[in-house]
């Protein structure tokens, strides 16, 4: 626990006091990053997506002693909540215990995202302070404040900070502390328990227990230590999720489409290495330069950590109680090869067996992005020690023009949540006339709509779904499951997820057109006209 501190008195004089400079470099970049979420999602507030209605929704239920339930359901349900299974329970508890004391849900989620990045940027500055020296820590604290995927997650309600935070501290566990199975099992369990794919974690700690160790038995013995608190976690969650669980083990098939989606991720990637002009040909004619320099630094920088490691006695093993600069850089580098490996392979398998409908855009490449970035910040600092004085300043160029180019792109994004807004969050839905009306001539009667989650989020009331089909004898079922309750159908000439064509919906289900708009119409019983 010392040595978290920067006090292990195993340590020189020098390397105690590089520690603890490191601890306060990483709590003041820590502070400010806490502060920056805070600022730019005061004005308009955080940015909300699809998914965004479903945390706060089962948050407020949780508060309200209704347990986690999400505030739509299908159109033929007899309530118009569900229980929440599509996502884990991790992060709308999270936001509950602020909104339990008090704080709106939107206002508690802020601080999630906020305490999330204080933790994620402290933590992996001391990581990457610890095994490379104070000037590592501060350069790559300067790049996760401008880091593109970092900043555009923070500013809305999304699950994904808390997940950094506690991939962060399984990793920081992981390196300050390698023997501490249990310690390190609990925070991979909390990052499962925020994301599905956070069961990478678990496997990458029971991994770090076994690999390498003289005695199987004690190896398997500290593995099953490590792996308790998920599967405890796990074992919890689908026992309260069991039909959903049953149902999509049910559905486990192989998915084609994998080199489409390897193609998305190929293009995060480049977009993440040249950040400045995304999507674009530019940004490939960047990104090849650019990721075979990341590529070239990492292999070498990689080689020279591990060939000091390997100088060390042969009593310092990568998991010695003994902390070293070489030793602790060592261990992130493994540490970061476990976790990035396993994610990788997690989000493939994945992508190939349960949801063959989702691709590898940022958020889901994010995790693995962020800890390449630490192994190769750890890695460019063994690198420097041996390059030549043209290739170290080849290197700066680089890093500052990169700097600068996720500056910009972090830029953009933040002015767009100081102004108009981020996704569902913009001007442009909050004075939708589409709702607006819904507010004064639909007041109380039950909703019905092709996109959930935005009614929710701008009405605060739960919502029933649409038909996926456009079979006549379910949309006539789904017109009079309308007209038996009263309710008003919200059909945006948008939708999420992709449903039934508004007209078809109109003429399938025998509703009449109450409003139109440019961005939808509203539906309901002929009844219901003046």
């Amino acid at each position: 626990m010392r040595f978290l501190f920067g006090l292990n008195p195993e340590a020189t004089t020098v390397w105690r006091s590089s520690l603890f400079t490191v601890r306060l470099l990483s709590l003041v970049m820590a502070s400010v990053a806490f502060a920056g979420v805070l600022w730019v999602t005061g004005p308009q507030g955080p940015g909300l997506q699809t998914s965004s209605a479903a945390y706060l929704g089962a948050a407020e239920s949780l508060v309200d002693g209704r347990g986690l339930r999400a505030p739509t359901a299908p159109w033929d349900s007899a309530d118009s909540t569900a229980r929440l299974t599509h996502y884990p329970p991790g992060y709308p508890i999270a936001i509950a215990v602020p909104q339990a004391l008090g704080l709106p849900g939107t206002e508690s989620a802020r601080l999630v995202q906020a305490l999330a990045a204080f933790v994620t940027v402290a933590v992996l500055v001391a990581v990457v302070g610890d095994a490379a020296g104070v000037g590592t820590a501060a350069a790559f604290g300067l790049a996760l404040l401008v880091m593109p995927v970092m900043v555009d997650t923070h500013l809305s309600v999304l699950s994904e900070p808390l997940f950094f935070a506690l991939l962060a501290l399984t990793l920081g566990v992981m390196v300050a502390a390698p023997e501490a199975a249990f310690a390190a099992g609990l925070c991979a369990a909390g990052a499962l328990l925020v994301r599905f794919t956070g069961v990478s974690a678990a496997i990458a700690v029971a991994l770090w227990m076994v690999v390498g160790r003289p005695s199987w038995r004690a190896a398997w013995r500290r593995a099953a230590v490590a792996l308790a608190p998920t599967a405890a976690l796990a074992a919890g969650w689908l026992w309260i999720a069991r039909g959903s669980a049953l149902g999509a083990m049910h559905g486990l098939r192989l998915h084609d489409g994998l080199a489409h989606a390897l193609g998305d991720g190929a293009m995060t990637v480049a977009q993440w290495l040249a950040p400045a002009a995304p999507g674009t040909s530019w940004s490939w004619l960047a990104a090849v330069p650019v990721g075979a320099a990341v590529l070239a630094v990492l292999v070498a920088g990689t080689r020279r950590v591990r060939r000091l490691w390997q100088l060390l006695p042969k009593e310092l093993p990568l998991r010695s109680s003994t902390n070293v600069p070489q030793l602790v850089a060592a261990r992130v580098l493994g540490a970061c090869a476990l976790l990035a490996g396993a994610y990788a392979a997690v989000v493939v398998g994945a992508r190939l067996f349960a949801a063959g409908d989702f691709t590898f855009d940022a958020r889901i490449m994010s995790p693995l992005l962020l800890l390449v970035a630490v192994a190769f910040a750890v890695a460019a600092a063994g690198w420097w020690r041996s390059a030549r004085r043209g290739l170290r300043a080849g290197l700066i160029v680089l890093l500052v023009a990169w700097g600068a180019a996720a500056f910009v792109a972090s830029r953009n994004e933040v002015r767009q949540s100081l102004g108009p807004g981020l996704d569902l969050a913009n001007d442009a839905w909050s004075e939708s006339p589409l709702l607006e009306w819904v507010r004064g001539d639909g007041n109380r009667r039950p909703l019905y709509s092709n996109w959930p989650a935005v009614p929710y989020l701008y009405l605060g009331r739960p919502v029933r779904g649409v038909p996926s089909s456009s079979d006549a004898a379910t949309l006539r079922a789904f017109g009079d499951s309308v007209r038996a309750r009263g309710g008003l159908v919200l059909a945006f000439t948008a939708a999420d997820p992709p449903a039934v064509p508004v007209d078809s919906l109109a003429v399938g289900s025998g509703l009449q057109v109450l409003a139109r708009y440019p961005g939808g119409v509203v539906l309901g019983p002929a009844r219901s006209v003046p």
